[in-house]
């Protein structure tokens, strides 16, 4: 078997040493000496000047920054913060405000919040005591289905409901009490759909119920008064 001779491995500047450790040792203090980039390494400082053979950019990244690939470099970049997924697998998402507890439902367009009640799911049902005010405001709590009651002690002269995280088929039920005096009048909400006239006998309570399809409340059946 030939013998190599190891003695003629010239150093990096191609000098011969006159022996094998001589001339190694030679060659990787002058690959330091040089800054050598050696598969996207470079020797004499560790710096990897490539990640997985795309080059990295030689801009200082600031705290908090992530490597972003730009123009096919890996380039140090701020997120952006408060950017919403407006789609989960090309699905639309709602631009509800979700509540605790709350889950995102397909409802056959969009992904919404919805409550979800123990034992398989449905819509929470809520009662909310609602005080006088000439212009209330009817917040469902939880969000899904609820009743209102309010006692009247003068008149409604305009209203308006929160719909934020509702989803289509939420009931919603009025409970109008006239007070000792009596005759008050009441306004829905805009949005609410083949509303009673409520009775105007002194303590006279007059129901009705509405359900939701998403957009608008539509009456189920006329309001009904007692005593």
């Amino acid at each position: 078997m030939a013998t190599i001779n190891t003695d003629l491995l010239p150093n990096a500047t191609g000098q011969n040493l006159g022996s094998p450790d001589q001339e190694w040792d030679g060659f990787f203090k002058d690959l330091t000496a040089t800054n050598v980039t050696f598969d996207g390494v470079e020797v004499s400082t560790g710096d990897a000047k490539s990640l997985q053979g795309t080059p990295v950019s030689a801009v200082a990244p600031s705290a908090n920054q992530v490597l972003e690939l730009i123009g096919g470099i890996w380039t140090p970049t701020t997120p952006v913060a408060g950017t919403n997924a407006i789609t989960i697998q090309g699905r639309p998402v709602s631009a509800n405000a979700p509540v605790a507890a709350q889950a995102l439902i397909w409802d056959g367009a969009q992904w919404i919040p919805t409550n979800q009640s123990g034992g398989g799911g449905g819509a929470s049902f809520g009662y909310v005591a609602v005080g006088f005010s000439a212009t209330p405001t009817f917040t469902p709590s939880p969000v899904g289905s609820c009743t209102f009651e309010m006692t009247l002690t003068g008149n409604v002269t305009s209203s308006t409901f929160t719909t934020a995280g509702l989803s289509a088929g939420t009931l919603m039920t009025f409970i109008l009490n006239q007070d000792s005096t009596g005759n008050r009048t009441f306004r829905y909400p805009t949005g609410f759909q083949g509303t009673t006239t409520i009775g105007s006998s002194a303590l006279q309570t007059t129901v009705q119920q509405f359900l939701y399809n998403g957009s608008v409340f539509k009456a189920i059946a006329i309001g009904v008064s007692y005593p």
